[in-house]
Formats: C-alpha cells, sequence, structure tokens
C-alpha cells in the first residue's frame, strides 16, 4: 500500500522538540515549522498522522476489561478466548455474551498466551505502527546469527514475534539468549518484565 505523503517532512519544514511543548500520551510533541508561511503545528513524536495517536488514547480509555495474562491463565483452557473486535482476552463463562457476535478464538492453550504474537493479527496501518512478524524461517536465521554474535541479550524493537520467538527458546528449550520487547501495540499482553509499551 503506497501513500502519496512523502516518507520525511518537506524542504520547507523544520522539525523541533521544545522543551515547554505539550505532550500526549506518547511523550513530548514535537513542532512542526513550515519555513515558508512561518506558521507551525505539533504532532505526536510516536505517530506520524494526528488522528492515529487521538485513536490509540480513545481506544486506551474505551476498551473493554482486558484479562491480563497472568488473570487468564488462572483459568480452564476451554474457558479462555481473544476478541479481534474488542482486541482483549475474555472468559467465556463470564464475558461470553457480550462477545458472541464477535470475531474471536477461544480454547486459548497456556503456550499461545505466553506468545501474544502468533495469536494478534498484525496491525493494518504501517505508517503508524512498524511492527515485524517475521516467518519461521526467518526466525531461525535471525536467531542463528545472533547466537554466532554471542549475545546474551536482545532487545527487539517492534519486533514481537521474534521476541516471542526467543522467549520460547529461552524459556522451553533452556537457552541462554534472552530478549526485552518494546513495542507501541496495547494489545500485547505481557508482563512488563519482558514488555515496554510506549
Amino acid at each position: 500500500m503506497k501513500s502519496n505523503e512523502p516518507p520525511f517532512p518537506k524542504k520547507s519544514q523544520i522539525i523541533e522538540l521544545p522543551t515547554d511543548g505539550p505532550t500526549c500520551s506518547h511523550g513530548p510533541m514535537l513542532k512542526i515549522v513550515d519555513q515558508t508561511s512561518r506558521s507551525f503545528h505539533y504532532a505526536c513524536s510516536a505517530f506520524r498522522d494526528k488522528g492515529e495517536c487521538e485513536k490509540q488514547d480513545l481506544y486506551q480509555s474505551n476498551t473493554l476489561r482486558n484479562w491480563s495474562s497472568e488473570d487468564i491463565l488462572g483459568i480452564s483452557q476451554s474457558d479462555r478466548a481473544y476478541c479481534y473486535t474488542c482486541d482483549c482476552l475474555f472468559s467465556l463463562s463470564l464475558s461470553g455474551q457480550k462477545h458472541e457476535v464477535h470475531e474471536y478464538r477461544k480454547n486459548l492453550s497456556d503456550n499461545l498466551l505466553g506468545m501474544p504474537s502468533y495469536l494478534l493479527k498484525p496491525l493494518e496501518n504501517s505508517k503508524a505502527h512498524a511492527q515485524y512478524f517475521f516467518s519461521l524461517d526467518t526466525l531461525n536465521r535471525l536467531y542463528s546469527i545472533i547466537q554466532k554474535l554471542s549475545v546474551d541479550y536482545v532487545i527487539c524493537i517492534g519486533s514481537p514475534r521474534l521476541h516471542d520467538f526467543i522467549q520460547l527458546q529461552h524459556i522451553h528449550r533452556g537457552q541462554l539468549l534472552d530478549s526485552y520487547l518494546l513495542d507501541m501495540d496495547i494489545r500485547l499482553f505481557l508482563s512488563s518484565t519482558s514488555l515496554l509499551t510506549i
């Protein structure tokens, strides 16, 4: 999907990060100054489109109660579900009626809950969310390269599938390599010891 919008600011624009500028839930906003007209506006530093930031804020405040993976592990596998319409984990017996006309997946295993990138659908707006859901072949190649570098820890930025793959190797196969995920996707339901959403 191609956009008519250039990937970088126009040559007649200057981008500043003022210390006294406004902020949004993603942090300080950028000041974009048009050199020709001398007009300016503020934009979210995380999202290119202003509407995306507002949607994200609205989404965070209006979602149904989103169960943490720890909460949902406490109920039987056959009662666990994920609603793709609402983007939330839920218990079929407690909240099933709210989601009965929605698209959802039920009978979630412990392993699947531990690897949310295999459960979630990729976000569609590539301008706002640059996520990488690598194929299994690519994951194996990346993992092999990382192992050859003899590193102990990997910070995965916008790559939840790589993080899940490394965690799978670390937890279930006893590999020493570990990872931490930095991502803006608020749908990810990992613990704060392995995920930071911004």
